[in-house]
Protein backbone atom coordinates (compact mmCIF):
# COMPACT_ATOMS: atom_id res chain seq x y z
CA UNK A 1 0.00 0.00 0.00
CA UNK A 2 1.19 3.62 -0.50
CA UNK A 3 3.58 3.09 -3.39
CA UNK A 4 3.92 1.41 -6.99
CA UNK A 5 6.81 -0.72 -8.12
CA UNK A 6 8.87 0.34 -11.02
CA UNK A 7 7.70 -2.34 -13.53
CA UNK A 8 5.72 -5.55 -13.23
CA UNK A 9 8.65 -7.96 -12.21
CA UNK A 10 6.52 -10.68 -12.28
CA UNK A 11 7.37 -13.59 -14.06
CA UNK A 12 9.22 -17.15 -15.00
CA UNK A 13 13.23 -16.22 -14.87
CA UNK A 14 15.88 -18.90 -14.96
CA UNK A 15 17.91 -19.56 -11.92
CA UNK A 16 21.04 -17.30 -11.24
CA UNK A 17 19.21 -13.86 -13.36
CA UNK A 18 19.45 -10.92 -12.19
CA UNK A 19 17.60 -7.61 -12.62
CA UNK A 20 17.39 -4.43 -11.10
CA UNK A 21 14.08 -3.98 -9.15
CA UNK A 22 12.60 -0.22 -8.22
CA UNK A 23 9.65 0.86 -5.28
CA UNK A 24 8.08 4.04 -5.77
CA UNK A 25 6.46 5.52 -2.99
CA UNK A 26 3.24 7.80 -3.71
CA UNK A 27 3.54 11.20 -2.56
CA UNK A 28 3.87 11.71 1.22
CA UNK A 29 5.42 8.33 2.21
CA UNK A 30 8.88 6.89 2.00
CA UNK A 31 10.13 3.27 1.22
CA UNK A 32 10.68 1.39 4.17
CA UNK A 33 12.18 -1.97 2.95
CA UNK A 34 11.31 -5.35 1.26
CA UNK A 35 10.06 -8.08 3.16
CA UNK A 36 9.50 -11.92 2.21
CA UNK A 37 11.97 -13.76 0.71
CA UNK A 38 14.36 -11.04 0.72
CA UNK A 39 17.46 -13.11 0.33
CA UNK A 40 18.05 -12.86 -2.95
CA UNK A 41 18.27 -9.19 -2.94
CA UNK A 42 21.24 -7.12 -2.78
CA UNK A 43 20.04 -5.09 0.10
CA UNK A 44 16.48 -5.14 1.17
CA UNK A 45 16.91 -1.59 2.51
CA UNK A 46 16.86 -0.10 -1.14
CA UNK A 47 14.47 0.96 -3.27
CA UNK A 48 16.42 0.37 -5.93
CA UNK A 49 18.00 -3.07 -5.91
CA UNK A 50 19.40 -6.42 -7.74
CA UNK A 51 17.17 -9.42 -7.30
CA UNK A 52 19.02 -12.52 -8.27
CA UNK A 53 16.70 -15.61 -9.07
CA UNK A 54 17.11 -18.40 -6.64
CA UNK A 55 15.86 -22.41 -7.89
CA UNK A 56 12.07 -21.90 -5.92
CA UNK A 57 9.30 -19.43 -6.24
CA UNK A 58 10.31 -15.70 -4.59
CA UNK A 59 7.66 -13.36 -2.88
CA UNK A 60 8.61 -9.79 -1.79
CA UNK A 61 6.74 -7.05 -1.09
CA UNK A 62 7.93 -3.66 -1.05
CA UNK A 63 7.12 -1.50 2.14
CA UNK A 64 6.08 2.32 2.29
CA UNK A 65 5.57 4.32 5.34
CA UNK A 66 4.47 7.94 6.51
CA UNK A 67 7.48 10.33 5.12
CA UNK A 68 7.56 12.79 8.42
CA UNK A 69 9.43 15.31 6.27
CA UNK A 70 6.86 15.76 3.66
CA UNK A 71 3.53 18.27 4.99
CA UNK A 72 0.66 19.44 3.52
CA UNK A 73 -1.22 22.74 4.62
CA UNK A 74 -4.41 22.96 6.03
CA UNK A 75 -5.95 26.62 5.11
CA UNK A 76 -9.15 27.84 6.85
CA UNK A 77 -10.87 30.48 5.81
CA UNK A 78 -13.37 32.35 8.16
CA UNK A 79 -16.06 33.47 6.28
CA UNK A 80 -19.38 35.99 6.82
CA UNK A 81 -20.29 36.17 10.88
CA UNK A 82 -17.59 33.85 12.11
CA UNK A 83 -15.41 35.06 14.82
CA UNK A 84 -12.80 32.15 14.87
CA UNK A 85 -11.05 29.05 13.53
CA UNK A 86 -8.32 27.09 14.70
CA UNK A 87 -6.80 23.59 13.27
CA UNK A 88 -4.74 25.41 10.15
CA UNK A 89 -1.18 24.41 9.81
CA UNK A 90 0.97 21.97 7.67
CA UNK A 91 0.60 18.45 9.01
CA UNK A 92 1.81 14.78 7.36
CA UNK A 93 -0.43 12.79 4.84
CA UNK A 94 -2.79 10.78 7.53
CA UNK A 95 -2.85 13.04 10.28
CA UNK A 96 -5.90 13.60 11.81
CA UNK A 97 -6.40 17.16 12.90
CA UNK A 98 -9.16 18.65 14.71
CA UNK A 99 -11.01 21.70 13.42
CA UNK A 100 -13.56 24.09 14.72
CA UNK A 101 -15.31 27.21 13.91
CA UNK A 102 -16.85 29.85 16.21
CA UNK A 103 -20.01 31.75 15.08
CA UNK A 104 -20.49 35.84 15.86
CA UNK A 105 -23.53 36.57 18.22
CA UNK A 106 -26.75 35.73 16.34
CA UNK A 107 -25.21 33.61 14.02
CA UNK A 108 -24.62 29.53 14.31
CA UNK A 109 -22.20 27.36 11.94
CA UNK A 110 -23.95 25.84 8.98
CA UNK A 111 -21.00 23.98 6.94
CA UNK A 112 -17.64 23.64 5.89
CA UNK A 113 -17.20 24.07 2.38
CA UNK A 114 -14.01 23.50 0.20
CA UNK A 115 -11.80 20.39 -0.40
CA UNK A 116 -14.55 18.32 2.06
CA UNK A 117 -13.87 14.87 1.22
CA UNK A 118 -11.03 14.69 3.97
CA UNK A 119 -13.96 16.42 6.24
CA UNK A 120 -15.41 14.01 8.69
CA UNK A 121 -18.69 15.68 8.79
CA UNK A 122 -18.52 18.99 6.80
CA UNK A 123 -21.54 20.17 8.62
CA UNK A 124 -20.37 19.85 12.32
CA UNK A 125 -18.45 23.52 13.77
CA UNK A 126 -15.86 20.90 15.35
CA UNK A 127 -14.56 18.03 13.27
CA UNK A 128 -12.09 16.42 12.14
CA UNK A 129 -9.80 16.29 8.35
CA UNK A 130 -7.47 13.56 7.27
CA UNK A 131 -4.66 14.98 5.46
CA UNK A 132 -4.28 13.73 1.97
CA UNK A 133 -1.16 14.02 -0.09
CA UNK A 134 -2.24 18.12 -0.98
CA UNK A 135 -3.30 20.62 0.54
CA UNK A 136 -7.16 21.32 1.90
CA UNK A 137 -9.07 24.28 1.59
CA UNK A 138 -11.74 24.71 3.47
CA UNK A 139 -14.27 28.27 4.12
CA UNK A 140 -16.22 27.89 7.53
CA UNK A 141 -19.56 29.05 6.74
CA UNK A 142 -22.14 30.73 9.10
CA UNK A 143 -25.80 31.54 9.03
CA UNK A 144 -28.80 33.31 10.47
CA UNK A 145 -29.30 31.82 14.48
CA UNK A 146 -33.16 32.86 13.84
CA UNK A 147 -33.73 30.89 17.68
CA UNK A 148 -31.15 33.97 19.08
CA UNK A 149 -33.28 37.23 19.60
CA UNK A 150 -32.96 40.60 20.69
CA UNK A 151 -35.34 42.69 21.64
CA UNK A 152 -36.48 45.62 20.25
CA UNK A 153 -38.31 48.68 21.92
CA UNK A 154 -39.44 51.61 19.98
CA UNK A 155 -40.69 54.35 21.28
CA UNK A 156 -41.78 58.11 20.33
CA UNK A 157 -40.46 60.93 21.32
CA UNK A 158 -42.44 64.28 22.72
CA UNK A 159 -44.85 65.10 19.93
CA UNK A 160 -44.88 62.26 18.10
CA UNK A 161 -46.29 58.69 17.57
CA UNK A 162 -45.17 55.45 15.69
CA UNK A 163 -47.11 54.04 12.72
CA UNK A 164 -47.08 50.78 14.48
CA UNK A 165 -45.76 49.11 17.45
CA UNK A 166 -42.44 47.85 16.35
CA UNK A 167 -41.76 46.16 20.10
CA UNK A 168 -40.49 42.26 20.25
CA UNK A 169 -37.81 39.87 20.36
CA UNK A 170 -36.03 39.71 16.98
CA UNK A 171 -33.58 37.86 15.18
CA UNK A 172 -30.29 39.13 13.82
CA UNK A 173 -30.71 40.53 10.32
CA UNK A 174 -34.46 41.11 10.49
CA UNK A 175 -35.61 44.46 8.61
Amino acid sequence: ANGTLGANYNGNYPVETQFSITAVPNTGYMFNGWTGDTGVLANPNSATTTLTVSAGSVNITANFIVDPSQTFALGLTLGAHGVSVTGAGSYNVEHVQTISAVAANGYKFKNWTGDVAHVANANLASTTVTMPAAAVNLIANFEVDNSQTYIITVTAGANGTLGANYNGNYPVETQ
